[in-house]
């Protein structure tokens, strides 16, 4: 096993940078749905991201016992294979008469909220890579 493989291939690393692409594609959602404030019919879209590190958790850790049904804390579905993360609409009826379904209140919430998520992943992403030059450091 080649050192490079040692230092990227561990789980914890794996799952921050996994985070930090969802966290990009709710900025992505977020951005989409300014951009459509005032398009007639437009429907808000959103990331799942309990979904999605849900299903990254499973993939990384797969000795954690099981659950098996939606109800379920942490329960995956056995049937998504796919890495990729998908738009999906938002839930939600704003109660405007053209149909479009962006509130800007929520778009502005859920921005700060995307940002700052991201901001920590970078940060314990950061952290987790200073111990492994700090611990290469030492061993040099």
């Amino acid at each position: 096993m080649g050192i490079d493989k040692f230092l990227f291939s561990d789980p914890t690393t794996g799952l921050l940078r996994r985070s930090l692409d969802v966290h990009l594609k709710r900025l992505e959602a977020v951005s989409a749905n300014l951009a459509n404030l005032d398009t007639p019919g437009y429907k808000a879209i959103k990331v799942d991201f309990k979904k999605s590190l849900a299903t990254e958790v499973r993939r990384a850790h797969p000795e954690l016992p099981a659950a098996t049904q939606a109800g379920h804390i942490g329960y995956v579905d056995p049937t998504v294979t796919t890495r990729s993360l998908e738009f999906v609409e938002r839930d939600d009826d704003s109660g405007r008469v053209d149909g479009n379904t962006v509130d800007l209140d929520r778009e502005m919430t859920e921005l700060a909220h995307a940002q700052l998520q991201y901001s920590a992943s970078i940060a314990a992403l950061s952290r987790k890579m200073a111990i492994l030059t700090q611990a290469l450091s030492d061993k040099i």
